[in-house]
């Protein structure tokens, strides 16, 4: 999970073996996420359809902001969709891990299982109260394939539903994602190529739950070392249905991710 988790992170360049940056004291509950494995893309989105989920104190970045500030995909993307200037940027990531866990608690799901998480680049309203423990990302979903422990981690304020999540394949050859959740349907295939680009990062991210859900509790993750893979094949997400993913558009192909630590921390909302 690093675009929990991604290339956008902008995170410091260091070894794969970075040293995780220490979490603040006040935790009540704890992820660890070890020996994971993903593939990651970046979505354009229309936020008109999604403005219930902000919290009052975040607004959406958009891609014409970030063309303002001259960030050179953000130029190329509006030169190709003249009308998206308005549009969020999300990320879609689909991870399997050898250990996912939180409060020590594990989900059950067949071989392949995997969770899939839509996040959204948020920034802080004017006047609001901020956290100074890195950029903030908006849940826009979380799918799990385990509605056990779906219950047990809302039952402990956080964000999460039920969806059909698996992710096949060896990183040697070819990788398979399957997403099937209420609304929606994703695809998505790589064959990772054999250069490893170890963009290492280390630093912290805070995740707010959506203001639609019953949940309350920010997450702080710290995450260090990923090493990153394009994909030769089908670059972009396959997603059908009437969710609001399947009208988003393609910023970037699908990368593989993987070798990285990350632990996770949820806290009692500061922010108002």
């Amino acid at each position: 999970m690093r675009a929990i988790l991604t290339v956008v992170v902008l995170g410091l360049a260091v070894p794969a073996r970075a040293q995780l940056p220490p979490l603040p004291e006040g935790a009540r509950t704890n992820w660890t996420v070890e020996a994971p494995e993903q593939l990651v893309a970046w979505q354009a989105f229309d936020p008109s359809r999604q403005l219930e989920k902000l919290p009052p104190f975040l607004r959406f970045v958009t891609i014409g902001e970030l063309a303002d500030d001259g960030i050179p995909w953000a130029k190329t993307f509006l030169a190709e969709h003249p009308l998206a200037t308005a549009w969020g940027v999300s990320f879609l990531e689909v991870v399997r891990a050898g250990v996912f866990s939180i409060d020590d608690r594990t989900p059950l799901w067949d071989e392949g299982g995997a969770v899939a998480l839509w996040m959204a680049r948020v920034a802080y309203r004017e006047g609001s109260t901020r956290s100074d423990l890195g950029p903030p990302f908006l849940t826009m979903d979380f799918w799990i394939p385990d509605p056990d422990f779906v219950d047990f981690i809302t039952d402990r304020g956080h964000y999460a539903s039920v969806g059909r999540v698996s992710l096949v394949g060896e990183a040697e050859s070819s990788l398979e994602v399957s997403v099937v959740a209420p609304g929606v349907s994703i695809r998505g295939s790589c064959r990772p190529e054999v250069r490893i680009n170890t963009r290492g990062s280390s630093g912290y991210q805070v995740l707010f739950p959506p203001a639609t859900s019953m949940s309350s509790r920010v997450v702080r993750v710290a995450f260090a070392g990923h090493q990153v893979r394009s994909c030769r094949s089908a670059p972009d997400w396959e997603i059908e249905g009437e969710h609001p993913l399947a009208s988003s558009l393609s910023i970037s192909g699908l990368e593989f991710q993987s070798g990285y630590h990350l632990v996770g921390a949820a806290y009692e909302p500061i922010h108002r």
